[in-house]
């Protein structure tokens, strides 16, 4: 899932790290990491093209907008 924003916050500290956004979220790191690798999840990747790895984060936003798509309303 990729959400799309019209602006873009460049302050990285509003961004969470993996422990950060699970916790947010109430999963493991773990699981968090399966759903990214999934594409389940969304997520931001800043790759580093000069080595094999890139720093992922975590907008809490987007995050916390993802969770509230599995809400389910209660019955009347």
């Amino acid at each position: 899932m990729v959400i799309h924003r019209s602006h873009f916050n460049t302050d990285t500290s509003f961004f969470l790290r993996e422990k950060q956004a699970a916790r947010l979220i109430g999963v493991s790191p773990s699981t968090l990491k399966k759903w990214r690798q999934q594409r389940r999840v969304p997520y931001i990747n800043l790759k580093d093209f000069g080595t094999d790895h890139g720093v992922i984060l975590y907008d809490p936003e987007a995050l916390i907008k993802w969770v509230h798509g599995f809400s389910i309303e209660p019955e009347e």
